[in-house]
């Protein structure tokens, strides 16, 4: 357990202006991110399948996709999913990556968790909702516009994840996509009370465009011990290129059921 050697500098941080709140970033948009899109088996069985449902505010959308699915300059084409034909017209896709597998034959979208950027342009303000279920058990998202925001973490803004547990019970997962043209170097703390840090600290530097997701307990080399009141710190340090930030979310799972909850980020100030 150690004394968090930033504290300074999280002290200076209460004199900052942050952005409009949080709900703010939830309003409907020309471009809006879904944090986590998931197609793969799900451990203990079964398998995590995400459905999308999207709202088109205006005539005439069309409706873009694309999925972020690694932390490399590199991530799937654009993809139409539909136009919409009347005002607030809503689709809903039951497997959203399956979906892009038809349409995108050359990759295998199963396996596979990532983020979803979806877009209609200036004129066409949209937004979605993401649920992710295996059986009887699921967890849900909303759409965060694609905003220099709360909803995302950048050098001076930094963002927490609330609520991380690691026990015999349950366990913790968190994933992150860098929606700049350049890297982000980031460091993450598993966090106590009063500022006070556990583990090691994770330092990542995330590629254009990349996700990443990771167990920060595991990462932080404290997997074998038991929190229920901890957190993570998001911490951008230096980035290289533009773009509207870090966008970030965890998950809990429950280690006999596979029952699942949300995590998700709020501004740290």
């Amino acid at each position: 357990m150690k004394k968090f050697s930033v504290l300074s500098a999280m002290c200076a941080l209460a004199v900052l202006a942050f952005s409009p709140a949080v709900y703010a970033d939830m309003s409907p948009n020309g471009w809006v991110v879904i944090p986590e899109a998931v197609w793969a088996a799900a451990t203990g069985g079964g398998t995590w399948v995400t459905a999308l449902q999207i709202t088109a505010v205006n005539t005439g959308s069309p409706v873009n996709i694309q999925f972020f699915y690694q932390n490399t300059n590199s991530f799937r084409s654009v993809y139409t999913l539909f136009t919409s034909s009347g005002t607030r017209q809503t689709v809903r896709y039951s497997n959203i990556l399956a979906t892009m597998g038809s349409l995108d034959t050359e990759f295998d979208y199963y396996g596979r968790a990532g983020t979803l950027l979806i877009f209609a342009g200036t004129d066409y303000p949209l937004w979605a909702q993401a649920l992710t279920t295996n059986g009887n058990y699921g967890k849900s998202f909303p759409s965060f516009a694609w905003t220099s925001s709360n909803a995302s973490a950048d050098v001076s803004r930094y963002l927490v994840i609330p609520g991380l547990t690691n026990s015999s019970t349950w366990r913790t997962s968190t994933g992150f996509w860098n929606s700049t043209s350049g890297t982000m170097n980031v460091t993450f703390y598993v966090m106590l009370s009063g500022y006070v840090y556990t583990g090691t600290q994770i330092d990542r530097v995330f590629q254009p465009w990349g996700f990443m997701a990771f167990n920060p307990y595991v990462q932080a080399g404290i997997s074998g011990t038991t929190y229920t009141n901890t957190y993570l710190l998001v911490w951008p340090s230096a980035k290289s290129g533009t773009g509207e930030g870090l966008f970030c979310y965890g998950s809990l799972a429950n280690n006999y059921t596979n029952d699942t909850s949300t995590l998700i980020a709020q501004p740290f100030q």
